[in-house]
């Protein structure tokens, strides 16, 4: 039986690890405790306290925030990996923005003077930091910027034989967890959380012992792009995906009268109102669709600042209703994400899926769906087209059979009608073979194989 002490960040790894995760199986097994953020834990902070052993939260001075902040900023910009998705954020970050979202001309105007300074301050930083060592600004940084004195203490005082975190990049809470642990010899674990995370975000410096992966996909990408050992890194899958692929056989119906098919929003929001225009059109024009609407998912957490489009003018486009509330009050949270039944059942009964990079393609591919994933150029650097091109887990797509990856929204009806036409069971094993490469998943139980794991390794 391990004592293993875990460090959530946010509330999203609460909700995915410990309400809806493996973290209630491996307590059987193993003696396990929690700490937390106090900033960054609000929704779930009663279900984390209610845990028998949780140990309190920390919170980070302000002042310490402010300069990891700087300290990633010039990680990224050295971008010692060479990942084509760090330079993606890089760019993103030293470009005039005149605008946020869909801003009236007035707004622009108003805030034109302070974006500007700011555009002109963040370039003075990224010149600058041409001429930092990073390694020794590194330490130097560790050196002048003591551990967090109530994470050290959590990680003295319980003394565990395992630290284990959960990651979507880098952040000060984890950082200052794994020195508290390197400095007390206690070994931790980084687990990837995301299906893009290891293509446009850093591990974290000083790194975990262990890294674990939800594919053989993302342990490729760990090797090569951020250079860690083979042997300390192992792939787990989720519990989460797990449960997708139980739902397979699922025969849970929404209330949903109309056929249709599946709109689901990622992370770009550009040119939405033009792409619902054209698809409202082609959807009426095109006969094999009579009768088959466009439903529309938005991204449970989509940025507020974005206007949302007018769903009343269209007559094929249709609103997810568990999103009802959320996209008429422009309020998005984790609340916003229902259970894994009702995704399923959402993909499984629709007749193919449109989406833009996301996550929702494995779940998608695990519940045998034909996907048109739109990566067309827009106005706006922080395109599909640049997510295709630089996020390196969707270089992947383009073997997979049963997915079309749209270049230009001129070709968006005619691809549209090419991947509702194919036939998917013509090209089942070859798919199969692919998902086995994007997600792990086996005959044990995710929770088997994360105890067999944490066995392992104390």
């Amino acid at each position: 039986m391990a004592k293993i002490l875990f460090s959530f960040t946010n509330d999203f790894f609460i909700k995915n690890q410990l309400i809806n995760g493996s973290i209630n199986d491996l307590k059987k097994k193993n003696d396990c405790y929690f700490i937390a953020d106090r900033k960054k834990v609000s929704i779930y902070s009663e279900d984390l306290e209610k845990e028998k052993n949780f140990l309190g939260y920390y919170s980070l001075d302000e002042n310490l925030i402010k300069k990891y902040r700087r300290f990633f900023w010039i990680r990224l910009f050295k971008n010692k990996i060479g990942s084509k998705g760090l330079e993606l954020k890089k760019k993103k970050y030293l470009k005039l923005k005149l605008n946020w979202g869909d801003e009236s001309l007035s707004q622009k105007i108003i805030f034109y003077p302070l974006r500007f300074l700011s555009f002109v301050k963040r370039n003075i930083f990224y010149f600058f930091s041409k001429f930092i060592n990073e390694e020794k600004y590194t330490n130097f940084f560790y050196k002048k910027n003591q551990i967090d004195k109530k994470i050290f203490e959590f990680v003295e005082n319980l003394n565990p034989d395992l630290g284990i975190y959960f990651a979507q990049g880098e952040n000060h809470g984890f950082i200052e967890f794994v020195r508290a642990c390197k400095k007390l010899n206690i070994k931790t674990m980084q687990i990837i959380e995301n299906w893009d995370n290891l293509s446009a975000k850093n591990i974290s410096n000083p790194a975990p012992d262990f890294l674990v992966t939800l594919s053989e996909q993302q342990k490729k990408i760990a090797e090569k792009v951020h250079k860690f050992s083979n042997d300390k890194i192992f792939v787990l899958g989720s519990k989460k995906y797990d449960n997708f692929f139980k739902l397979r056989n699922s025969n849970y119906q929404l209330d949903i009268k109309s056929k249709y098919i599946l709109f689901l929003e990622g992370w770009v929001w550009a040119d939405q109102e033009k792409m619902f225009d054209v698809l409202d059109k082609f959807i009426s024009q095109e006969k094999i669709f009579d009768g088959i609407k466009i439903l529309y998912r938005p991204h449970p957490l989509r940025n507020e600042n974005y206007n949302l489009v007018n769903l009343k003018k269209y007559k094929n486009i249709i609103l997810d209703p568990q999103m009802k509330y959320a996209y008429e009050n422009n309020y998005f949270n984790l609340k916003s994400i229902p259970d894994e039944e009702y995704y399923a059942s959402l993909i499984k009964n629709a007749k193919m899926v449109i989406c833009g990079p996301t996550s929702m393609i494995l779940e998608s591919l695990i519940l045998e769906k034909k996907i048109l994933v739109l990566a067309f150029k827009s106005k706006d650097y922080y395109s599909n087209y640049n997510f295709i091109k630089n996020m390196i887990n969707y270089d992947y797509l383009k073997f997979i059979p049963s997915i079309k990856i749209n270049y230009s929204l001129n070709d968006i009806q005619n691809d549209i009608v090419e991947i509702y036409k194919q036939n998917y069971n013509s090209d089942k094993k070859e798919i199969d073979k692919c998902l086995e490469f994007l997600i792990h998943n086996s005959e044990l139980s995710h929770s088997e194989r994360f105890n067999d794991l944490i066995k392992k390794l104390t």
